[in-house]
């Protein structure tokens, strides 16, 4: 019941709905045509048969949307937290990442500039001087492949102009908030134009270590882009972009949080503290190291656009790299008894050339080739500082582990795919599409894994390699075929239908600290096979648009995030067989000259049709204490079932010059359970206001407050160590309220 009121404000708004127009320039009185690249080429987002999200890089920027996991505000079906560097969890239609590990990848493909993104802490860093970001739904594997079995994002950024010209912004707010933000274009000669772009990220720490007295979670960040772009020939365009970004964060700081306030915190069944396990301000922590985390990624893209007769040649270069570390208390105990660390590197280089047909025929195609290449290691280390009565796995183990695991992963990953589409127009009503990739990748995998004692002389057991230190290595080669075919009907010149079947494929992994060498073995691919049914156009005179999706979609060893029963460590597992459906939802329309209205939204019905995990249980005599625990028919974890967006917006034209406009966001998303049906993070609704003054030439600003109702509400969690998950767990709260002000200046074209 209580799940159900909290639909009941987003659906009483559903006639007032949609993103398109929350992209759009409100002061008109008929949307505009939105144009994607969903499909390797420029087309109108009706025109596409796939689920797809646009958000204009205007949009973003007057939400101060910095990060992808903002876009989850705003997108159906999508849903982002990152609560720790390379730990971010991306799910779209409830397909995502199984675990922070280097050798586990994500089900939601991030592209930057067709560029993909190896590792999402790298993919979650600065958003700016953005044109448009795109978010697929539904698997992608025969134009977008690699790993995109839940969905493709691709950030496009803003290329350079022919004219003089660009902007300057500031946003200032409670709790130290600046972000300043600057880009300009510069033509050199009559062919080279250039185009640079700025952003800088402050913000004071919102959590307090009980402990230390020092204040954490703060942001600090930098992004810089430089865009060369060369008319070379009538036919041959070149595109140059190079982008830096770091961000670091001192202070990794979670809250405790329990269902039943003032409950005592009691560590490892048997060491109770002498504070209660939820603080009065949930945003404290009572950690014995401060922690700290931050990423430097770098990222060249070299793209060449060759127009023949019949056909364009694309080629599209990318290499990027991704430097991480992060340290956190992970018992949230001012005792020091278990603390986690981790550095990690990351390059990569992308090739893909693709021929296109440019002509109007019924027919137009795509085929390409694509080669991915990486190198990454990983540090993982475990500090350690506690014992368990009878033994810390069972009798005849040490009673005491005082020492530091640390866990060396290497990963070489080739991945070689090829691909083609083709569509045929029949007439003007029917079309078809049919598409697929071949893919083959290869994981090269080492880990060296052992323990030091913490104090000089002592023992250098570790629960987490309870046979002692060893080196592994494995290699594993996995390939797939994913087919795509697509039906449309156009109703009217203005509205769409179609029918669309997609598989996707992403291929197996490593877990990344197994307990002993055996344990180093691969876990298996992930595929999908996707039905999906849409109805996307304008309505009432180009006064409104709409895009609905039905989906179903059946897995075969899906990926999932889970812990290993003795040590606690994140592995991956497959479930058997799974099924996710759901409904999408897009309405965005304006009324009159000022009014406009959008509405997103998205409900999932998922559960395991076939599924069973192993679950430690000591209460077991007289062999393995661990029993099987069928979870078929059970929901799946980190998957809520409804997310929305609702849109307001009015704007008055002023009598002397200029606009003042009023708008307001209203976004929500369910509960997420975990694995074991415990509480993961809570469900929530958030506010957003804004005032904005637009001079009609090149000032504007705004006053402008986020979470209005200063909602406490967490997108992520997890289990505290050995403290019963059924009444608490860990969670990164989201910002409270925050009142601020943006002036901005736009200068030249």
């Amino acid at each position: 019941m209580i799940r159900n009121a909290r639909l009941l404000p987003a659906l009483s708004l559903l006639a007032f709905s949609a993103p398109g127009v929350a992209q759009e320039d409100s002061s008109a009185s008929f949307l505009e045509e939105i144009v994607v690249s969903a499909q390797r080429r420029e087309q109108s987002l009706y025109d596409v048969p796939i689920a797809i999200t646009a958000l204009s890089g205007e949009f973003l920027e007057r939400q101060q949307v910095f990060t992808a996991e903002q876009l989850s505000l705003y997108t159906p079906s999508l849903h982002i937290f990152a609560e720790a560097v390379n730990s971010e969890f991306y799910t779209i239609r409830g397909i995502g990442r199984a675990n922070e590990d280097l050798g586990s990848d994500s089900g939601v493909a991030m592209f930057i500039n067709d560029v993909y993104v190896a590792r999402q802490g790298a993919a979650n860093l600065v958003l700016f001087d953005v044109e448009r970001a795109e978010i697929l739904r539904g698997p992608q594997g025969s134009l977008w492949g690699k790993n995109a079995t839940g969905g493709a994002i691709n950030i496009v950024t803003r290329k350079p102009g022919s004219e003089p010209g660009g902007y300057l912004g500031v946003d200032i707010g409670d709790y130290g908030t600046l972000n300043l933000r600057a880009a300009a274009d510069a033509p050199i000669t009559d062919k080279l134009n250039g185009r640079i772009a700025f952003v800088s990220r402050e913000r004071d720490g919102m959590y307090t270590n009980l402990t230390t007295g020092q204040s954490g979670n703060n942001i600090n960040s930098q992004a810089f882009r430089g865009t060369l772009s060369y008319e070379a020939s009538d036919a041959t365009e070149v595109l140059l972009i190079a982008d830096w970004a770091r961000s670091e964060q001192f202070g990794v700081l979670k809250s405790v949080i329990a269902d039943v306030p003032g409950t005592p915190y009691i560590l490892k069944d048997f060491f109770t503290v002498t504070f209660p396990m939820q603080e009065s301000d949930l945003r404290s922590s009572r950690s014995g190291i401060h922690g700290a985390q931050g990423v430097d990624q770098y990222g060249v893209n070299l793209s060449i656009t060759h127009q023949m007769e019949s056909m364009d040649f694309i080629s599209i270069s990318g290499y990027r790299t991704e430097e991480s570390h992060h340290s956190e208390d992970n018992d949230r105990a001012a005792e020091r008894s278990g603390d986690l660390w981790s550095t990690q590197d990351s390059s990569s280089f992308s090739q893909e050339f693709r021929l296109m047909s440019n002509s109007g025929d019924a027919l137009t195609w795509t085929a390409g080739l694509y080669w991915f290449h990486e190198n990454g290691d990983r540090d993982q280390s475990r500090y350690s500082d506690f014992f368990g009565p009878g033994g810390l796995v069972g009798p005849g183990s040490p009673e005491v582990q005082d020492s530091t695991t640390t866990f060396l992963q290497k990963i070489v990953t080739d991945s070689y795919a090829l691909f083609g589409q083709i569509d045929y127009q029949f007439n003007d009503r029917w079309s078809a599409t049919l598409g697929g990739r071949y893919t083959e990748e290869t994981k090269d995998y080492d880990i060296d894994a052992f323990a030091v004692a913490n104090q000089p002389g002592g023992s250098d057991y570790s629960l987490f390699i309870p046979d002692g230190a060893y080196t592994a290595s494995d290699k594993k080669t996995w390939s797939q075929f994913t087919p795509k075919v697509s039906v449309q009907f156009a109703l009217s010149e203005d509205v769409n239908t179609y029918v669309s079947y997609a598989e996707g494929f992403k291929s197996g992994g490593y877990n990344g600290s197994p307990d002993n060498a055996a344990g180093v073995v691969p876990f298996e691919p992930e595929q999908a096979e996707s039905v999906e049914i849409g109805l996307k156009g304008q309505f009432f005179d180009n006064t409104m648009s709409a895009n609905l999706a039905y989906f179903m979609t059946d897995f075969t060893d899906m990926q999932l995030q889970g812990f290993d029963p003795v040590t606690g460590s994140p592995i991956t597992n497959n479930a058997a067989a799974s099924e996710i459906s759901g409904v999408e939802i897009e309405i965005s329309g304006v009324i009159g000259e000022g009014f406009r209205y959008s509405f997103g939204g998205s409900w999932l019905d998922h559960k395991f049709t076939r599924y069973a995990i192993e679950v430690f249980d000591p209460t077991i005599q007289g062999g393995p204490p661990f029993r099987l625990v069928d979870k078929s028919g059970d929901r799946i974890g980190l998957i809520p079932e409804y997310n929305y967006h609702v849109g307001l917006g009015y704007e008055w034209q002023l009598s002397g010059s200029g606009s003042l406009s009023l708008s307001a966001d209203f976004s929500g998303t369910d509960e997420t359970i975990t694995v074991f049906n415990t509480l993961w993070s809570n469900a929530y609704d958030v506010l957003d206001m804004r005032l904005a003054w637009d001079s009609g030439e090149n000032w504007n600003a705004a006053l402008w407050v986020r979470n209005l109702t200063d909602e406490d509400y967490y997108r992520g969690g997890g289990p505290v160590p050995d403290v019963n998950d059924t009444i608490s767990r860990v969670g990164l709260l989201a910002d409270p309220q925050i009142i601020g002000v943006s002036v901005g200046w736009n200068f030249g074209q």
